[in-house]
């Protein structure tokens, strides 16, 4: 096998043993996971991935029971241009001192083990038992007899330390290491590397860099660098315990006339006791469930996570909570209002029959001119989220039938996605799941990526998000609907986005006729992936707007 092999192509037996590699020291893969770079080959390229995405990982390993090595490798390995490779694995270890999976790299290659650092965790272990405790017993006593001058002071800096602020002695590593003593050597290494925190508004992906390959790595001060730079993954900077449920909802949602406050027992009911039965789907923030209401009709109940970081939980819910109660057009799924008295808070909508996109086209069942039409719904709803525009179709407020109530805010959805469309008995498409949907002016940077890897407009990959971001996901979608294909395809035992796909597909001399869904009678093929390849530009000055789209989509309608 070759350096160069691209992870995505490795046989499972062998990707299955990194995976190992990673699982046996049970924070090693988000250790790893901190040092991938964006573009493996630059030598001071930024991190790909931050603490958010290691909870999603978490999270998304804890509904389907995989590990999160496998999950993280399914994702890294198919996205960005510029794909992972064997080298890329074996260079990561190397920076981080992950010297067993660097050695089972080099032994994949056929290649020698990699020198192991003097120092630091990497550092071979020395065989004479008796040397080591002896040299271990002398430091101990040495740290011992400095900590009793320490605390003789008055007003030492160990006072309200923890023991293990304390006494973090690399030795004691190395000797429960010696001796066999597996799983105290486990504690103590993901209790060392990921005990220090940064502060909330310092995303720590940006605090580490490659050194340059140009001089010899330093492994020890390196490494002291990833302890002193990365948080405890998943990082919780925040607090919400012994508040009310209620304290941590925004104001304006606990005051706005338009929402009902459901009883959560109710809910609880309603969905017998929130079982599976009753599940119509799922993602990182949450659960949604199924529940016949006698004054609402049915409701789409959507239960956040019980998840420990209850601030960034109460953050999301705020945010769709509070632009949903803003959002009144006919592409836009109504809300009808929340829960609080719970232990975790839920948001309750109108319940949409007919699915959501993505089931629809995975069942075949979509004609042209459906298809067309949802195309059409979409690209209007985003139209009313990125423009103050009053005269787009509104749904009436329930306290003023009369008004429009279109916020003069101008937005961007964040995570426009097939999964994210739901659509009506009529196939009539409403965009839902705003819980990463930003206000903006121009443009704004985000400190972090957000969205669905999939999804995402280059720029959006690097923290800038405009409207055209969405313009991008969009594309998306259209390359869906138009081809019938899932986010990622199968090809030659290897999982491609969907976008590399066709445009690899097109770029060799085939025909998008040769890629659309067989199932439908196509007329406007030609026409849709014109607008897709708009959509899909590198540079996003390059994408139409929103309106431009309704615009060349309605032109259809008079041909």
């Amino acid at each position: 096998m070759l350096s160069n092999t691209e992870i995505r192509n490795l046989k499972e037996g062998t990707l299955d043993t990194i995976i190992q590699i990673l699982h046996i020291v049970e924070d090693d893969w988000k250790k790893f996971m901190a040092f991938i770079p964006m573009d493996p080959q630059k030598e001071n390229s930024d991190r790909k991935y931050n603490s958010e995405h290691i909870r999603l990982i978490e999270e998304h390993s804890r509904v389907i029971n995989e590990k999160c090595a496998k999950i993280l490798f399914d994702e890294w390995g198919t996205s960005g241009q510029i794909r992972p490779t064997l080298k890329t694995v074996q260079q990561i270890a190397l920076k981080v001192e992950m010297m067993r999976l660097a050695d089972e790299i080099a032994d994949i290659l056929g290649e020698p083990h990699p020198p192991r650092p003097t120092q630091g965790p990497g550092a071979p272990v020395t065989e004479n038992i008796s040397l080591l405790f002896n040299e271990s017993s002398s430091e101990i006593r040495d740290t011992t007899a400095q900590m009793k001058s320490v605390n003789n002071e008055p007003n030492n800096d160990i006072q309200g330390q923890s023991t293990e602020q304390v006494c973090n002695m690399p030795n004691f590593k190395l000797i429960a290491k010696s001796v066999g003593s597996d799983d105290s050597y486990k504690q103590e290494s993901s209790n060392e590397q990921f005990s220090e925190q940064l502060n909330d508004h310092q995303p720590y992906l940006q605090q580490v860099n490659f050194q340059s390959s140009s001089h010899q790595l330093d492994y020890q001060s390196e490494y002291q660098q990833y302890q002193t730079s990365v948080p405890n993954i998943p990082v919780f900077h925040e607090t919400t315990e012994g508040l009310t449920l209620s304290s941590k909802i925004d104001s304006s949602i606990l005051q706005d006339p338009d929402l009902t406050h459901f009883d959560y027992e109710e809910l609880q009911t309603a969905t017998n006791n929130f079982s599976n039965i009753c599940k119509i789907g799922s993602g990182g923030f949450g659960v949604v469930f199924k529940a016949p209401h006698p004054r609402h009709g049915m409701l789409a109940v959507k239960k956040t996570h019980d998840h420990p970081n209850q601030a960034e939980v109460m953050r999301t819910f705020n945010t769709e909570v509070r632009y949903l109660s803003q959002f009144r057009h006919t592409n836009i799924v109504p809300i009808l209002g929340f829960s609080k008295n719970g232990p975790v808070p839920c948001i309750v909508c109108e319940f949409i029959e007919g699915g959501s996109l993505i089931e629809k086209i995975a069942e075949k069942v979509l004609n042209e001119r459906q298809r067309i039409a949802i195309m059409q719904g979409t690209a209007e709803g985003l139209r009313y989220l990125h423009s103050n525009r009053t005269d787009h179709p509104t749904v009436p407020s329930a306290t003023d039938p009369s008004a429009q109530n279109v916020s003069r805010i101008n937005f961007v959805h964040g995570d426009v996605k097939s999964a994210n469309i739901l659509l009506t008995k009529d196939f009539v498409p409403k965009l839902c799941d705003f819980g990463l949907t930003k206000s903006y002016e121009e443009t704004f940077i985000m400190p972090t990526t957000f969205g669905t890897q999939v999804y995402m407009a280059p720029e959006a990959m690097q923290g800038t998000v405009t409207p055209k971001s969405d313009i991008f996901s969009y594309g998306i979608v259209l390359l869906e609907l138009l081809t019938g294909l899932k986010p990622f395809v199968l090809a030659d035992n290897t999982k491609i986005d969907i976008k590399t796909y066709i445009y690899e597909g097109t770029t060799c001399g085939k025909s998008i006729y040769e890629f659309l869904d067989q199932s439908t009678q196509w007329t406007k093929a030609g026409e849709i992936f014109m607008l897709v390849k708009k959509c899909l530009e590198n540079n996003r000055h390059d994408r139409p707007t929103s309106e431009a789209i309704c615009n060349i989509l309605n032109a259809f309608n008079d041909n």
